[in-house]
C-alpha cells in the first residue's frame, strides 16, 4: 500500500523510496529528547523561533516553556547541558488558567503568542535580563520573557492561532 506522502496523485514517486514500497522512508520522524516536558502532562504545541535558537512548547500544565534548541542540535552540548550551562529551560511562563493548546512565534521572533483553554491568548515579549526566581524560590530563569497583552473575549478553548503577515 502506498502512502499520501510517497504516492500524491499525479506525482512521481519520492526520492526517498526509489520506487519501493516503502511509506515509512517518507514519514515525519520526531525527536523530543527526555528533558522537554510539561510536568507528566502533555505537550499540545511546539514552534521553532525564527532565529532557530530555541523552541516553545505548550502543555496541559497550564504553562508555555521556552527551551534552547542547542542541547538538542549537538549531544556535547547536550551532555555539558546537565550541569546547568548552557541551560535547556529558558524560561517557564505560568500566565494561562488552563492547558496551553497552541504556541507561535512572531515573524521577527520578537513575541510570541499562546492559547489555552482559558478562553484567552497571551502575547509575550523579551525583556533584558535574566527571568526572575519562580514561585518559592528556586535558580532564575535565563531569559525573561513576560506576558504584555492579554486578549480575551473568546467564547471557546482557544485551540489555534496565527500572525497576520509581517510589514
Amino acid at each position: 500500500q502506498w502512502g499520501p506522502a510517497c504516492d500524491p496523485p499525479g506525482r512521481p514517486r519520492c526520492a526517498p523510496c526509489k520506487g519501493e514500497r516503502r511509506e515509512a522512508a517518507c514519514q515525519m520522524r520526531i525527536f523530543k529528547p527526555e528533558w522537554v516536558g510539561h510536568d507528566g502532562t502533555p505537550v499540545f504545541s511546539v514552534a521553532l523561533s525564527p532565529d532557530g535558537a530555541r523552541f516553545a512548547t505548550g502543555g496541559g500544565d497550564q504553562k508555555v516553556k521556552l527551551w534552547s534548541l542547542e542541547p538538542v542540535r549537538d549531544a556535547r552540548i547536550e551532555a555539558s547541558s546537565l550541569n546547568g550551562s548552557p541551560p535547556r529551560l529558558l524560561c517557564a511562563l505560568d500566565s494561562h488558567m488552563g492547558s496551553v493548546n497552541v504556541v507561535r512565534w512572531s515573524h521577527s521572533g520578537q513575541l510570541l503568542a499562546s492559547g489555552a483553554d482559558d478562553k484567552c491568548c497571551l502575547v509575550y515579549a523579551r525583556r533584558a535580563g535574566p527571568g526572575g526566581a519562580g514561585f518559592g524560590g528556586g535558580s532564575p530563569a535565563a531569559e525573561n520573557w513576560r506576558a504584555v497583552r492579554t486578549l480575551r473575549g473568546h467564547t471557546m478553548d482557544v485551540t489555534d492561532l496565527a500572525w497576520g503577515p509581517p510589514h
